[in-house]
Order: C-alpha cells, then structure tokens, then sequence
C-alpha cells in the first residue's frame, strides 16, 4: 500500500511543478488578473471624481462668491489673479486622488513578485521532497544489495561439500557393516576413509562460510563509502527533512504576510497540506527500508554464523575426532 501511496503523491508533485512551469498557478491568476483589471480604472475614476468634485466645489463655494464681486469691481487686473488662485486649488485637489490612483496601478507588478515568491519555494520543496524519494529508492537498492553470482557460488560449496560429505559417510558405514563381526581385520587406512572425506566435505562448506562473510563485509564497506550505510544516510535524510521543514515554514510565512483573498488562501492551504503529506510519506518510506535492511542483514549473518558452527562443531570435529579414534585403536579381536 506504501508505494502506490508513494507513487500518486510523487505524480501530484509532477502535476505542480508542471503547473507552476506553464506560468502563475491557478490560486494567483485571478488574483494577478483582477488587480491588473481594476487598478487603471480605479485610478482613473479616482481622478475624474476628484475633478468633480472640485469643479463643484469651485462653482458653489462661498469663496466664489465674494472673488467675483472683487473681480466685478476690481476688473480684468484682479480676475487674472483670481483665475491663477482657482487654478492652483483645481490641481491641490487633484493632486491627492491621482497619487492614490498610482500607488493602485504599483500593486500589480508587487502583487506579481510575491506570486513568483511563492512558487519558487513551493517548486523548491516539490524538488527536495523528490530528491527524498529517490534517495529512499536508492537506499531500497543499496542496502539490500547483493552479487548475481552469489547463488551460483553457494551452489557450488553445498554441492562440494554434500556431495564428498555423503561419500564419507557412505564409506564409514560400508566400513562397519563389512568389518564389525572381525573388526580386527580392518586396517586404519581403509577405516581412515570415511572421516577423511567428512572432514574433507565440512572444509569446504567451511571455507564457502568464510569466502561469502569476507564478500559481504566488502560489500558493506562499499555502501559505507557510497553513503548507504544506516548511520550516513540517515544523517542524509535528516538534512533533507531539515531543508524540507525550512522551505515549508518559509512558504507559510509568506502566506500570511500577503494580502490574497480567501480562495487563493484555501489553495494555498491544500497545497501546503499535500506537501507536508509527502514529506510525512518519504519519512516513513524511509523508515519502512531501514527495518527492511536490519532484517536482511541480521538474516544473512545469523544464517553465516549457524552455518559456521554446524560445520566446524557438528561435522569437522567430529570427522577429526573419528581420525584421532581410528589412529589409536586397539581392537581385541
């Protein structure tokens, strides 16, 4: 169930790479269009109403009033005057409405870099969280990894030393069943047989033991200086998890720093929930694999030392025990 789960979360992660690949996802389109729609059109209704709102007040101000009965009775030399006074309060009062219109229009380039912001760290945890699932992959392969030829090696020991260790055993019981009425009449060397192939026999499991403990102790120090080992990788994924953390928690603190809506920030949200699965999901892959290995190590050493001890206590001491026998018996009859 774990790799197919793995699988479908590391295709999502491909559909949002794609996505933020093709330009601004779908949370920050409207967002980025909506701005760009109403900021000209605000600005300019700002400034119109601003002009309207100055020529009424230019036309019903008392101020007004009493200038033209001082132009009516100054004459052309004081209404040029009044009209320069009227032009500078006419631009006073557009002045602010246009700023305001400007400083809207400014939000749209902003707006659009804190997208970019966004993305970009969303892409980089996608590329660290895939860049965790590979490294699980790896380690799956890695650790549990071992020569084609090592079947057909132990193939070859078991055949060796079954095949002249039942030879042996053939003879030492062909031995007894030919001399044991007159055991007198059997000679050492024709008893010395049997033992010899057994311990001939267990020599070469014995040897095929050692041959394959030696290999796999390379094998391991391979892995060591490849950086598959438990302890190097784990430390591996820690700094993964630690990079992947710091992205996330950088991700979330531009999302609440910025001014979106409540949809973007829904989104936002259910991205950041996928990507936290993940990251939770390669964590506990990984997890999965490290017991996988310690199994299969464990396994395969408690399988060589087993083997070890039968064929050195079981058959080579006691074949060597039978010569000794053999070479100081003093039969009576």
């Amino acid at each position: 169930m774990m790799p197919k789960l793995v699988t479908r979360y590391a295709i999502c992660l491909q559909l949002i790479l794609l996505l933020s690949a093709n330009g601004a996802p779908l949370w920050a389109k409207d967002t980025v269009q909506e701005t760009e729609r109403l900021a000209p059109a605000s600005a300019i209704e700002a400034i119109d109403s601003a002009d309207s709102v100055a020529n009424d007040q230019w036309a019903t101000s008392p101020v007004r009033t009493s200038q033209d009965e001082g132009m009516l009775a100054a004459g052309e030399k004081n209404g040029e005057e009044t009209e320069r006074q009227l032009d500078e309060a006419r631009a006073s009062a557009l002045e602010e409405p246009a700023n305001e219109g400007y400083k809207l229009a400014q939000a749209v380039p902003e707006q659009q870099q804190l997208v970019d912001s966004i993305e970009e760290v969303t892409r980089s945890i996608a590329r660290a969280e895939i860049d965790l699932l590979k490294l699980n992959t790896r380690y799956r392969i890695e650790s549990t990894k071992q020569s084609k030829f090592k079947v057909w090696r132990q193939f070859i020991y078991n055949l060796g030393q079954y095949s002249v260790s039942n030879a042996g055993i053939d003879h030492v019981a062909y031995a007894r069943w030919h001399t044991w009425q007159h055991p007198a009449r059997a000679t050492k060397d024709f008893l010395r047989s049997g033992p010899i192939m057994l311990l001939i026999g267990h020599s070469i499991g014995v040897g095929g033991i050692l041959i394959e403990g030696t290999l796999d102790l390379f094998g391991d120090y391979q892995r060591r200086r490849k950086g598959f080992d438990g302890a190097s990788f784990r430390r591996s994924v820690l700094d993964k998890q630690r990079e992947v953390d710091a992205l996330i928690a950088r991700r979330e603190a531009l999302i609440a720093g910025a001014n979106l809506s409540h949809e973007a920030k829904a989104l936002l949200s259910c991205e950041g929930e996928l990507l936290k699965d993940v990251r939770d999901c390669a964590l506990n892959e990984y997890a999965k694999f490290r017991v996988r290995a310690a199994k299969w190590r464990t396994a395969r050493d408690v399988n060589s030392l087993v083997s070890f001890g039968a064929a050195t206590t079981g058959g080579y001491l006691g074949a060597l025990m039978a010569i000794i026998a053999i070479a100081n018996r003093k039969p009576k009859m």
